[in-house]
C-alpha cells in the first residue's frame, strides 16, 4: 500500500512540476515577444501581426463564395473563394481556388457588394500560390473583415457597374379593383428602358413588365392584398 501511495504522489509531483514549467515557459516567451514587439518599426509590427494572425487558432464558419458571385477573367476558372475573418486580429484569410494556370500572387482580387458599386481591389499580404492540390490556391491575408463582400472578381477585366437611376418621379398612380395605372418622368438621359415591379410587403420585388414608354397599365390587380409598386431603370455605365 505504501509503495502504491508513494508512486501516486510521485506521479502527481511530476505532473505539477511539468505544469509549472509550462506556465513559466509561456510567461518567458510572452515577455520576450512583447519586448521584441515594442522595439519593432510600424511596418515590422504589421508584418508580425499578420504572421501571428495566420497561425492563430480560432473558431467560426468560413464564408464560401461560389460562382456566379465569384468570377474571373477569361482563361481563369475559379472554383470557389473562401474568406475567413479573424476578429481577434481584425484580418481576413482568403483562399482563391482555381483551375488551370495564369493566376499569380500579383493577380488582382476585387470585391463589391452590389452591381451598382465600384470594385475595390484587396490589398494582399503574404500572398502565395499552392499548385500541388486538386485545385490550385492563391492564398493571402487582408486587413479588416472581407467576409462581408458579396461579389468577388479575380483579374483585371471586371464587369461594368450597373447604375440604377434615381431621377424617376411618379406623376400618376391609380389602383382599382382590376387594374393599376402608372405614369412617370425621368431626368436621366441614359435611362431608356424601365422596369415596373411589384411586391407584397416584406417580400422580394417581381418585374411585371419592361417598357420604353413612361406610362404603363397593369390588368389583373388582386383585390384584398396590399401591393407595393415601383419603376426602376438600370443601365451599364460606359455603354451609353
Amino acid at each position: 500500500m505504501w509503495n502504491e501511495l508513494q508512486a501516486g504522489l510521485t506521479a502527481v509531483g511530476v505532473f505539477v512540476s511539468l505544469l509549472f514549467f509550462a506556465g513559466y515557459l509561456a510567461v518567458v516567451i510572452y515577455r520576450a515577444c512583447a519586448d521584441a514587439f515594442g522595439k519593432m518599426r510600424p511596418d515590422e509590427r504589421k508584418a508580425f501581426a499578420l504572421f501571428t494572425a495566420a497561425l492563430a487558432f480560432y473558431a467560426g464558419a468560413k464564408h464560401i463564395i461560389l460562382p456566379p458571385d465569384a468570377g474571373a477573367d477569361e482563361g481563369y476558372s475559379v472554383a470557389e473563394i473562401v474568406a475567413d475573418y479573424i476578429s481577434s486580429n481584425d484580418v481576413t484569410t482568403v483562399d482563391v481556388k482555381f483551375c488551370g494556370a495564369g493566376v499569380t500572387t500579383n493577380t488582382p482580387v476585387s470585391v463589391r457588394n452590389s452591381v451598382s458599386e465600384e470594385w475595390r481591389e484587396l490589398a494582399k499580404s503574404d500572398a502565395a500560390i499552392t499548385s500541388d492540390l486538386p485545385t490550385n490556391v492563391l492564398s493571402f491575408v487582408v486587413y479588416g473583415n472581407a467576409e462581408t463582400n458579396r461579389y468577388w472578381w479575380v483579374g483585371t477585366d471586371k464587369p461594368s457597374i450597373i447604375v440604377e437611376t434615381t431621377g424617376i418621379e411618379i406623376v400618376y398612380f391609380l389602383a382599382t379593383s382590376h387594374s393599376v395605372q402608372i405614369a412617370w418622368t425621368c431626368d436621366d438621359p441614359h435611362a431608356t428602358e424601365f422596369a415596373i415591379q411589384r411586391r407584397l410587403r416584406g417580400e422580394t420585388w417581381d418585374t411585371v413588365a419592361v417598357t420604353t414608354d413612361t406610362a404603363f397599365e397593369y390588368i389583373g390587380f388582386t383585390v384584398g392584398e396590399s401591393w407595393e409598386w415601383r419603376v426602376i431603370s438600370t443601365y451599364t455605365e460606359g455603354e451609353q
